[in-house]
C-alpha cells in the first residue's frame, strides 16, 4: 500500500532510505536557513567546543584535528536534511609547501560528506580534509569542490615563513529550541540575513554577554532588570502621589549629557515594576533599546510625565532628573 511519507520506529514498515532518516531527524535539530525549507537544519560543531580542534606542528609540518562531532548542512542540498557525523579518532595531514617569498595562502580544514546516493560523490563516508587555497599577496579562502558537502572546521593562514595561524570556526549547532552561542552581534545579525531566525529563537551573544530573543522581526536583548535605572517615586515631582497615580508612559527629552555612540533619545513605555519605581530604557540612533548600553548613571535630563485619563485627566509637568550614559558594550 502506498504511504505518504516515513515514520520511524514502526515494525514491518518496509525499507527506508538514509534521506528519510535525515529528514525525520530535522525535527530534533536547530532549523537552518532559509527556514522556508521544511528540512533545513543548521550545520556546525557541538556547543561545548572541545572537539574538532585543529593544531599545527611537527616536521614535516602537519595539521591535526581532534575527535569530535557535528552536523553538515549544505545550502545546495537543504531538502536532504542534515548529515550528523562523528570523528572518533584524531586526523592528520600535511600542510604542504610554503608559498613563495612575500606571499601567503588560506587553507580550510573541513568535514566533508561523501554520499553517492545524494550527490553522486562516488563514495559513502565522512572525512576531515584540507582544501588548499591559492597563494598571493591578498589570499582568499578557497571554495569547496563542486558537488561536495562540507562544514568548515578551521581556517589556516600559511605564510612564506613563521607559524601557521589557525582560526577555529565559530559555527555551532544545538538541538531544536536550544540557546545558540554566537561570538558577536554581527554573527547574530547574520543569522537573520541567512534566513535562519524564527520567532522565539534565543542566542547567547558573547560580545554583549547577554541573551537575545528574536521576535519575528528583530532581535531584542533580554536585560537583567538590575541593569535598568530604578527611580524613587518622590523624584517624579511634588504633585505626584504614587498611591493615586501610576505613570503609564514616561517621555524623556535630552537636555545635556555625555552621549557616546550618538544617543538621541531616552524613552520608556514600561509600566513601573511596582508603585513608586519606574524603569528607564535607553535608545541609541538606529539601535534597539539597551542593545549596546552598558549602564545608565547620572547627568541632566528633562522628565515629562502624564497621568492616565482614568486618573482624573491628563496632567503634564517637567522636573529635572540626573541621568548619564556610562560606557557601551
Amino acid at each position: 500500500m502506498a504511504t505518504d511519507g516515513f515514520a520511524s520506529w514502526i515494525d514491518n514498515a518496509g525499507l527506508y532510505k538514509a534521506a528519510d532518516l535525515r529528514r525525520a531527524d530535522s525535527v530534533l535539530m536547530m532549523p537552518g536557513g532559509p527556514t522556508t525549507s521544511p528540512f533545513a537544519v543548521k550545520g556546525g560543531r557541538r556547543v561545548n567546543g572541545a572537539g574538532l580542534q585543529v593544531s599545527v606542528g611537527g616536521s614535516p609540518e602537519s595539521w591535526t584535528c581532534t575527535p569530535g562531532a557535528g552536523v553538515v548542512s549544505d545550502p545546495a542540498y537543504l531538502a536532504q536534511g542534515g548529515w550528523r557525523y562523528e570523528i572518533p579518532n584524531a586526523t592528520t595531514g600535511l600542510i604542504g609547501a610554503r608559498p613563495a617569498a612575500g606571499q601567503s595562502r588560506i587553507d580550510l580544514i573541513v568535514a566533508r560528506i561523501y554520499d553517492t546516493t545524494a550527490i553522486g560523490s562516488g563514495a559513502a563516508e565522512v572525512k576531515i580534509e584540507r582544501i588548499p587555497g591559492a597563494a598571493g599577496q591578498d589570499p582568499q579562502a578557497p571554495t569547496p569542490p563542486a558537488g561536495s558537502i562540507t562544514d568548515v572546521v578551521a581556517r589556516m593562514l600559511v605564510k612564506d615563513t613563521g607559524a601557521v595561524v589557525v582560526t577555529p570556526s565559530t559555527e555551532r549547532t544545538v538541538a531544536a529550541g536550544g540557546i545558540l552561542p554566537v561570538p558577536t552581534t554581527a554573527a547574530m545579525d547574520k543569522l537573520k540575513a541567512d534566513g535562519i531566525t524564527y520567532r522565539g529563537m534565543v542566542v547567547d551573544n558573547a560580545q554583549t554577554d547577554s541573551l537575545h530573543r528574536y521576535d519575528g522581526t528583530r532581535w531584542k536583548r533580554l536585560v537583567d532588570p538590575s541593569a535598568l535605572l530604578s527611580v524613587p517615586a518622590k523624584r517624579w515631582g511634588v504633585d505626584f502621589d504614587p498611591t493615586k497615580h501610576i505613570p503609564k508612559r514616561l517621555a524623556w527629552t535630552l537636555v545635556s549629557a555625555t552621549t557616546p555612540g550618538g544617543i538621541t533619545a531616552i524613552v520608556n513605555d514600561l509600566k513601573p515594576f511596582f508603585v513608586g519605581v519606574g524603569a528607564v530604557q535607553v535608545t541609541g540612533s538606529a539601535d534597539d533599546a539597551l542593545r549596546y548600553v552598558k549602564s545608565v548613571l547620572s547627568g541632566d535630563q528633562l522628565l515629562a510625565y502624564c497621568y492616565g485619563a482614568n486618573n482624573g485627566g491628563v496632567i503634564s509637568q517637567t522636573v529635572t532628573m540626573d541621568v548619564t550614559i556610562d560606557g557601551w558594550v
